[in-house]
């Protein structure tokens, strides 16, 4: 149980070690865990299940998950920082017949990451973009 200040929740770890990805003999092995978060009247919060290779006990799950949850935050915002600011990289960038969808993002990246750059150790970028 946590005591946020406000509400009282609890969180319910479940976990699998060794269970098939998909239905097949040649299926790769996952170890699964799930986090559920309720509050004391029973509504549930959150809940989130996620994948791993480690191998998972009563004394890593929520270390695990906490990864977990930690990984998806990162990913979704630079995810939605490529989609809303400037750089129109959306989830499916599939067009193309052999590779220009992974050249599109692939310059959409090195964009973002010239413009980082520029921001960290150009002056005259600095100041213009103060500007603007």
């Amino acid at each position: 149980m946590d005591w946020t200040g406000q509400v009282e929740k609890t969180y319910t770890y479940r976990y699998l070690n060794g269970v098939p990805l998909k239905d097949s003999d040649e299926a790769l092995l996952v170890n699964w865990c799930e986090l559920t978060v309720t509050t004391a009247d029973g509504q549930v919060t959150y809940h989130n299940s996620f994948a791993t290779n480690y191998p998972l006990s009563d004394e890593n799950v929520a270390e695990v998950v906490r990864a977990g949850l930690t990984r998806w935050k990162v990913e979704n915002e630079n995810n939605n920082t490529l989609k809303t600011k400037g750089y129109h990289l959306e989830h499916n960038f599939g067009h193309g017949k052999q590779h220009l969808s992974s050249l599109l993002a692939t310059l959409n990246i090195l964009s973002l990451l010239f413009h980082t750059l520029l921001e960290l150790l150009d002056n005259k970028y600095q100041l213009l973009r103060a500007h603007l």
